[in-house]
């Protein structure tokens, strides 16, 4: 039995240390470095997406219009559509809401993140134009 947990524990262990982790730099953003293989094309839209998502979010409102079920950001916080409205949950401390692109499958996912770490995800795809 005890055997069979520590072959557990240094298989998490070993797991665990080998998940890339992203790199700081002197900006305060992170470089991510995205391992792309030829079956992850997606990539590129996916970060294009993210931009686009970025500016429609930029300028929406509150009180703007909505489908139940859709999220987004409005004024740096998460927003979700309950009921035709958006209700806004503003993110925790320096954190602003963001769509990011998704690296392991075609879309995108919005989230709470720090700017610089938005922006260097997204890079990391190919996109550019922030």
């Amino acid at each position: 039995m005890i055997s069979h947990v520590v072959l557990l524990t240094l298989a998490l262990v070993t797991f665990v240390a080998s998940v890339p982790l992203p790199e700081p730099n002197p900006r305060g953003t992170y470089n991510y470095k995205i391992y792309a293989s030829s079956s992850s094309g997606f990539l590129l839209s996916n970060g294009q997406s993210a931009q686009a998502l970025n500016k429609k979010f930029a300028a929406l409102s509150a009180t703007d219009s909505c489908n139940s079920g859709d999220e987004g950001c409005v004024g740096g916080g998460f927003a979700q559509c309950v009921g035709g409205q958006w209700q806004v949950t503003q993110c925790p401390g320096t954190l602003s809401c963001f769509a990011l692109p998704l690296v392991n499958s075609q879309g995108t996912s919005v989230t709470c993140d720090y700017q610089g770490d938005a922006l260097s995800r997204i890079a990391a795809t190919g996109a550019t134009g922030g």
